[in-house]
């Protein structure tokens, strides 16, 4: 039987490598990003670039267009300079992978401010929106 994490224990998780750590881009823009946490939501970026500071929000729309929060407990840069999300499923924690090719054309967008970036997928899109 697999352990599921229950909604409210990760919400009042206090560790500090689930928050706060900011991963680093020099290229294609240099960038930091960090997880936040806003409104209560788990699923917010924050990308400082160039002086400027932008929130996003990560949803997820099926194909049938059912959306869900990509909530996710930490974030990290790839060894080929992607970025996983570490996201919360049913089984716990997986990593979900953009890619540095996918991530060096939103990269930069988000850096800007953007006000919604879309990154398509086969079974549904990832939508990274400005809060």
């Amino acid at each position: 039987m697999s352990s599921v994490k229950l909604f409210e224990g990760w919400l009042a998780e206090t560790d500090e490598t689930l928050m706060g750590v900011t991963t680093v881009w020099h290229k294609p823009i240099e960038a930091d990003i960090t997880k936040v946490v806003k409104n209560k939501k788990q699923n917010v970026v924050q990308v400082k670039s160039g002086g400027k500071v932008h929130n996003y929000s990560i949803v997820g729309v099926m194909v049938g267009g059912k959306k869900y929060d990509i909530n996710f407990q930490k974030l990290e840069k790839t060894a080929g300079a992607g970025l996983n999300l570490y996201r919360y499923t049913e089984d716990g924690i997986e990593p979900y992978e953009v890619e540095f090719s996918e991530l060096s054309v939103l990269l930069p967008k988000l850096a800007k401010g953007s006000s919604q970036e879309k990154i398509a997928g086969w079974i549904g899109d990832v939508y990274f929106t400005k809060i």
